[in-house]
């Protein structure tokens, strides 16, 4: 298949083009009244540098914290709930497959287990190998149906080719890496007995009591999703318990972390937006090194390299050069932009500050791939920024 340039060698016509492609979305979601806080018009939109790392995370693609879940709020990324935004809870009972999505859940953690994995501080060293994307792409289709992974949103199953990264952290990524549950505080409830369920349904969050407690506070196992504070009560087997003052994690790690051998500089980094859907992301990632030939590539990928549960600790709120974002692409040979079949990878602010940073920084390369039938995985194309080995 031949591969086209992107833009052609010159920088400047690829700042104009992303400046100007950036604007109209913008101007067409104004026009249509959106409200979404991803979507800031660009009259209000403040300069890159004026930005803090907290208000770029509120208003971007959702990639941090331990949701960030498309049609729940991109705001509510914090895996502990902190600066959540509020969801009132439809049904705060405990619904009847709900105990069939924790057995599910725990086939799902049974996959990874035999992993002893590491711990990586630099943030920005926990890149991902092609095998072991590759791998994820694999239980993806071997746990999303019998393990019944359910949309974040509607709580309706699953097929694999409908796993976004959204629902892959919701069902897998999130409960996986809080490796000693969660502990809820500020709940009127208790005693609690081991075992009983926990749910907060407007997160449509899923635990279980780790042990009798006499409460008020509580530790849960986490199977699905993540309680975070004001988002309607949390039940314990459907009765209302109160709400959250705080949720911790005492153990958290990022999926990386649980199945890595040691640190991995990226040799690129991938900007993307969540909602696509995650085998599409892997065929892409193969496409790239296929087309680019390379023998051992390194992706850094936001939503396995950051802790989903404690995410604000590793993104360093404050000064974006300091963030794991940043540094990443600082050590990566170039950005690959993976575009989705909606092309909402333009809309989201961090992928919009992702792409300014390689397009104003002259020896970073920029690759770009997409998958032009969603939900397939295959037929991924790409356009390399620079002549592919024996292109000429």
């Amino acid at each position: 298949m031949a591969c086209q340039q992107l833009h052609g060698p010159g920088r400047a016509a690829d700042i104009l083009f992303l400046h100007q492609k950036v604007d109209q979305i913008f101007q067409q979601l104004t026009e249509l009244g959106a409200h979404d806080q991803s979507s800031v018009p660009s009259a209000e939109r403040p300069a890159l540098n004026s930005l803090s790392e907290s208000e770029l995370e509120g208003r971007g693609r959702g990639s941090t914290g331990a949701a960030g879940r498309e049609g729940l709020g991109e705001a509510d990324h914090g895996g502990n709930g902190v600066g959540s935004t509020g969801h009132a809870a439809v049904d705060i009972h405990l619904q009847p497959d709900e105990a069939d999505q924790i057995e599910g859940a725990m086939q799902s953690r049974m996959r990874v287990q035999s992993r002893t994995g590491c711990i990586i501080e630099q943030v920005e060293r926990r890149a991902m190998t092609l095998n072991e994307l590759r791998e994820l792409g694999g239980i993806i289709k071997a746990a999303c149906s019998s393990d019944k992974w359910v949309d974040p949103k509607t709580g309706e199953g699953l097929l694999p080719g409908q796993v976004t990264l959204y629902a892959l952290i919701h069902n897998f990524v999130g409960p996986l890496t809080a490796l000693e549950g969660v502990k809820l505080v500020g709940l009127s409830g208790g005693p609690y007995k081991k075992g009983q369920h926990v749910v907060q349904a407007a997160k449509r969050a899923i635990g279980t009591v780790r042990d009798d407690s006499p409460g008020p506070d509580v530790e849960v196992d986490l199977w699905r999703g993540h309680f975070c504070l004001n988002a309607g009560p949390v039940c314990l087997d459907g009765v209302d318990a109160g709400t959250l003052e705080r949720v911790d994690v005492p153990t958290s790690r990022s999926y990386k972390e649980l199945i890595a051998h040691g640190p991995l500089k990226p040799s690129w980094y991938c900007t993307h937006w969540w909602g696509e859907p995650v085998l599409d992301f892997i065929a892409c990632v193969s496409e790239h090194a296929s087309g680019r030939r390379l023998s051992n590539p390194s992706y850094w990928v936001c939503g396995y390299a950051n802790r989903q549960n404690t995410v604000e600790a590793d993104i360093h709120a404050g000064d974006i050069s300091q963030s794991a974002f940043y540094k990443a692409m600082g050590l990566a040979e170039g950005i690959l932009l993976i575009v989705d079949k909606e092309v909402k990878v333009f809309s989201r602010i961090w992928c919009d500050l992702e792409l300014y940073v390689n397009l104003t920084d002259s020896k970073m390369l920029l690759d770009m791939v997409t998958v032009p039938e969603t939900g397939t995985g295959l037929g991924a194309l790409l356009f390399p920024g620079t002549p592919l080995p024996n292109e000429t």
